[in-house]
């Protein structure tokens, strides 16, 4: 006799199951049962035989028993982080399967947005066995955005006329060139000298947006008199002559 089960898988072999031999005359004794695929999943069997005495033949019987998948649990874990955007897909996380009888491996990790920055996921599988239902997990992390480098440089000059502003450029984490540095309020044409700002705003959603000053000057130009006179003669005629003239130059 077998009880109604359900039986699981647990690793070990199961013996749910009784005996009873009975017969004329108040036989009621036991004999040894003898189980056949009663560890793993799937289904099991149970015999047992009485040879018999002096006064009963011999007798046997046998059943049938099912024994089901275990469940499994896969559990994915990421390091604690932080992440930054580093240009390159980013792989923090392991997963594990275990489950009833010993089962513990490691399980293939797949990811999701694990490039740039913003929230990747990581998510695991596992298939299942004979003796383990399938499992699955998942989890997400975050990737944060990584600081571009920025170099400004001002200028000191000596006017011309001509519009002056401070050069720059913004560069990413694999080298490129970045756009969004904006340096228009570092142009100036007249002299004077200037603590000039400058931003920086990430059109990637990869990098922090940035700003900053840079010193700029520009310095007088000098300036040039000159006055010129008629050669001449000039003969006196009782008045104050004045025949010369005057012309100041310089640059713009």
């Amino acid at each position: 006799t077998c009880p109604a089960g359900p039986f699981t898988y647990d690793g070990t072999a199961q013996e749910p199951c009784s005996v009873a031999v009975t017969g004329a005359g108040g036989l009621d004794t036991t004999t040894t049962l003898v189980y056949t695929d009663n560890t793993n999943a799937g289904t099991a069997s149970v015999g047992a035989t009485y040879a018999g005495d002096a006064n009963h033949l011999g007798s046997s019987d046998t059943e049938t028993f099912t024994i089901a998948q275990a469940t499994s649990t896969t559990t994915v874990s990421c390091l604690e982080g932080p992440f930054t955007y580093t240009g390159v897909a980013q792989t923090p996380c392991a997963a594990i399967v275990t489950g009833a009888g010993g089962l513990g491996e490691s399980v293939t990790v797949t990811y999701d947005a694990n490039t740039h920055a913003g929230t990747a996921s990581a998510e695991a599988t596992y298939a299942g066995d004979a003796n383990h239902t399938g499992s699955f997990d998942g989890t997400t992390f975050a990737i944060g955005k990584a600081d571009a480098t920025i170099v400004v440089t001002g200028y000191a000059v000596t006017y011309d006329g001509s519009s002056h502003a401070a050069t720059g450029s913004a560069t990413g984490v694999l080298a490129e060139t970045l756009a969004g540095l904006d340096l228009a309020a570092t142009s100036h044409t007249d002299a004077g000298t200037w603590t000039d700002g400058w931003t920086f705003t990430d059109v990637t959603g990869d990098y922090h947006d940035a700003s900053g000053s840079v010193a700029t000057s520009i310095a007088q130009a000098t300036s040039t008199t000159t006055i010129t006179c008629p050669a001449g003669p000039f003969t006196y005629d009782g008045t104050a002559q004045e025949p010369c003239s005057v012309a100041v130059t310089g640059a713009g």
